[in-house]
């Protein structure tokens, strides 16, 4: 805590100092004009609407902001939205809003956090990383959003927005970015009026150079280190009788070094084991790490879309109708996906793509948005919105579970039952001796093959959904409006999975068993929401609504067994008070936006280990309770702004009877059931324990859910001579304690952190042609973790997944020609 209470000193004290700085910027206010903020619009409700107009915590960055903050991914945006959490690669994704989300380690596993670009919705967050150039908008929905976006939105929605051609402007810009760790990002755009009313826009993202966020010891290589290839072009038209087309198409090609996890809790008989195969093997949170398997992970990433619709007059009495038709396709190819499944350089558990894993989406939404004077004849005017979908998705996974070295593993399984540094020692020896028996072996019969240990898992899923949707806000009194609104969807899910192993060891090690099986679930999605609003003008609104949302069931995509194979739809219902108000405050303009929120989930679909590899069960029930508050507040001191977006989320199971635990968990020798369940105590008396499998984890905290996030972003612009604007910016990012791990462990905690960084954007003041933005950032060389998990099979160690670059420094010049 004391780096938050440091924080808060430092940001009075910046605040000030800017204060008296601009006091001379500030001479004759009367002359100069008076300070307003622009409004903001968002499609929330799936029609352009201001902030202030919308029933929902909603949090809208545009794309002026986000190339200020210097974001590299939509990674980095979490640290200004206020109880949000972001993870994503071209893999995998892990998505929570208010502390409420799954962990996407597990392929085939539906989000809880659903994301919509440019009015497609995407089945996975993998899509995002395709994505992040010529932003125009980023809005974080909180809460469930089902009733206008369908399943999968249990938690919130991620409504992204790029930039539309311009059939008016000619342009043509380039942003070129270079960061100390060794990042070198190109990202041009290219507008064009074409005349007719047609226009087209061609974006693009170059990323190359990266040194990596850990250096393997073993491979002698940089990890974490990820690099793309992105293209993007939109082709739009106008019609003069104002109906539009858009066609849109993408296109990503991304890689990198795939291997996340150090050891940083590992037993004295690991750790030497480790270093019979790297002697620089260390097991620290540090910048390296060491594995074996020379992990790549690869995908291709691409897709079209195409939005038109227009004015369909006003038939029946209504004051306006209009029709939007969306239809889109896109595929995710991961060509290679590998995984070093120890955490070590000991060459014993590796897990690879057998071939290309694809995922295609087929998405179809037609919608009829309009006001009508009344609702039959009752009460006044009623906006609305309704329409249908489809979507047909289909995966494919294929992986080749594999020991990779037979001395090597039963090395490995020595080492992780003892905690002797001898036995670890003498593991390194004993495998050298195994692995020459069984060469000799090979040569004597011809066999290369022989005693090979593999295991061949798949699953073949197909997806096809339906759904009617409709919502309304009725004038039922002045000022007053009430909420209304129904999805009923249906799903239809296929599968065909498999798993097939010649391998003794491999049974007993990783639970594995040879199985054939066709697999079919249908489910039924009922998505209401209800509410009221206050409205007494444009600038303000209170509202309090009741929604729905739901998570589909599925099947698991690493089916090494029958067990756990197939989990259950997941259900969250929410309450939600709100508050927005755009006015002024010691006339300097503000907008302020503040929630309160109660969410409550059945049937937790629960992402977690069965031996060696992850699986989902329906486990739990959860609830979550909070608060966000953002605000933008142009102070009377001209040229000095402050942004800040604040969220308190208290996310805890509210049922957990039979929660998993680290593999050295023991309880007294007479317990019952898993009463007692907890760390080993290193001064038990020898077998007055026993291991335990499960503990109660009710009312414990949600894992990756911190309950306190904030940023703080005040920054000063001043006008200087030559038409030329410079601008300073501090950004204060904190983010509470959270477990990285389902089971609560005091050892899989990361701690609170808070980041500052720091920019200074020299820029043209007259047409904004250009602009330099130097930066520094993680002043405070917070170390973070994405997530903490044990080493397999070895109760008591652990390893990490670091995701801070330290402190580091980027330059960018951005640069337009009209």
């Amino acid at each position: 805590m004391a780096w938050s209470a440091r924080s808060a000193s430092l940001l009075i004290g910046l605040l000030s100092a800017f204060s008296s700085a601009a006091q001379a910027d500030d001479a004759a206010p009367a002359t100069l004009p008076r300070q307003e903020l622009r409004e903001v619009i968002v499609t929330a409700q799936k029609r352009e609407q201001t902030l202030e107009q919308v029933p929902a915590s909603v949090t809208s960055l545009d794309g002026d902001f986000i190339r200020a903050i210097g974001a590299r991914d939509f990674v980095e945006l979490q640290n200004y939205s206020a109880n949000t959490n972001i993870e994503a690669s071209s893999s995998s994704g892990q998505l929570l809003i208010r502390g409420l989300g799954t962990l996407n380690d597990v392929p085939g596993l539906d989000p809880s956090v659903g994301t919509v670009i440019d009015g497609v919705p995407y089945s996975y967050s993998n899509y995002l990383s395709a994505f992040f150039t010529d932003l125009a908008h980023f809005e974080v929905l909180r809460g469930p959003q089902g009733t206008l976006f369908g399943k999968n939105t249990s938690a919130g929605l991620l409504n992204i927005s790029s930039n539309a051609p311009d059939p008016h402007e000619r342009l043509f810009k380039w942003d070129v970015t270079a960061r100390s760790y060794g990042s070198r990002s190109f990202q041009p755009v290219i507008n064009l009026p074409l005349g007719g009313g047609f226009a087209v826009r061609a974006s693009g993202n170059f990323d190359h150079g990266d040194h990596g966020t850990l250096y393997n010891t073993d491979l002698d290589r940089a990890e974490n280190a990820p690099q793309q290839d992105t293209g993007r072009v939109r082709l739009h038209y106008d019609a003069p009788d104002g109906w539009t087309m858009d066609l849109g198409a993408f296109w990503s090609q991304q890689q990198n070094h795939f291997n996340l996890y150090q050891l940083v809790d590992v037993s004295p008989s690991m750790a030497a084991l480790a270093k019979h195969y790297d002697p620089k093997f260390e097991s620290k949170l540090d910048s390296q790490n060491s594995e074996d398997v020379p992990s790549q992970e690869k995908s291709i990433v691409r897709g079209v879309n195409l939005t038109f619709g227009g004015d369909l007059g006003q038939p029946l009495g209504m004051n306006s109708l209009k029709i939007t038709s969306i239809s889109g396709y896109a595929e995710n190819i991961i060509t290679a996906r590998d995984l070093d499944g120890d955490f070590s350089p000991i060459p014993f558990i590796r897990d690879s793509l057998v071939d290309p894993q694809p995922e295609r989406q087929v998405t179809q939404e037609l919608r009829v948005t309009g006001v009508a004077p009344d609702m039959f004849g009752l009460g006044g005017e009623v906006n609305f919105v309704t329409g249908v979908y489809y979507d047909n998705y289909t995966l494919k996974t294929s992986d080749n579970f594999q020991i990779e070295d037979l001395g090597a593993a039963l090395s490995y399984l020595l080492a992780s039952q003892a905690h002797n540094q001898a036995i670890g020692v003498i593991g390194g020896p004993l495998a050298d001796t195994i692995d020459t028996v069984i060469g000799l072996l090979r040569g004597v019969t011809g066999n290369p093959d022989l005693l090979q240990q593999s295991a061949k898992t798949g699953l073949n899923q197909r997806t096809k959904d339906y759904a009617y949707f409709g919502q309304f806000e009725w004038s039922i009194l002045q000022d007053w409006y009430l909420i209304g609104g129904v999805r009923y969807g249906f799903e239809d899910r296929t599968a065909d999975a498999h798993s097939q192993s010649p391998s003794v060891i491999i049974k007993a090690v990783a639970k594995q068993q040879d199985f054939s099986e066709e697999l079919h679930r249908s489910e039924s999605d009922f998505s209401p929401k209800a509410g009221f609003k206050w409205q007494p003008n444009k600038r303000t609104e209170a509202y309090f609504t009741w929604a729905r949302g739901y998570k589909s069931g599925g099947f698991n995509g690493f089916p090494l067994n029958t067990q756990s194979i197939e989990y259950g739809p997941e259900n969250a219902s929410s309450f939600e008070l709100g508050l927005k108000w755009r006015g002024r405050l010691l006339d300097g303009p503000i907008r302020v936006s503040t929630s309160g929120f109660y969410t409550d989930l059945k049937n937790l679909q629960v992402s977690t280990f069965q031996g060696t590899e992850p699986v989902v069960v329906n486990a739990a029930a959860a609830r979550s309770r909070g608060v966000e508050n953002d605000v933008l507040w142009l102070l009377p001191v001209r040229g000095l702004s402050f942004f800040s977006s604040v969220g308190f989320a208290d996310a805890r199971y509210s049922s957990y009877p039979d929660g998993p635990v680290p593999g050295d968990y023991v309880q007294p020798r007479n317990a019952v059931g898993n009463q007692n369940c907890g760390p080993p105590n290193p001064n038990a008396a020898s077998g007055t324990t026993k291991s335990c499998s499960e503990r109660n984890l009710t009312g414990q905290r949600l894992p990756f859910a911190p309950r306190i996030t904030a940023s703080m972003v005040p920054a000063y612009t001043a006008h200087l001579p030559y038409a030329l604007s410079t601008t300073f910016a501090v950004d204060v990012l904190y983010q509470g304690s959270r477990y990285l791990n389902s089971e609560d462990d005091a050892r899989e905690l990361q701690p609170a952190t808070t980041q500052l960084n720091t920019r200074l954007v020299l820029a043209d003041d007259a047409r904004g042609d250009w602009a330099l933005t130097l930066a520094a950032n993680n002043l405070t060389r917070e170390v973070i973790q994405d997530q903490i998990i044990d080493q397999p099979l070895a109760p008591g160690n652990f390893g990490a997944i670091r995701i801070d670059r330290g402190r580091y420094y980027t330059a960018n010049l951005s640069v337009s020609f009209h």
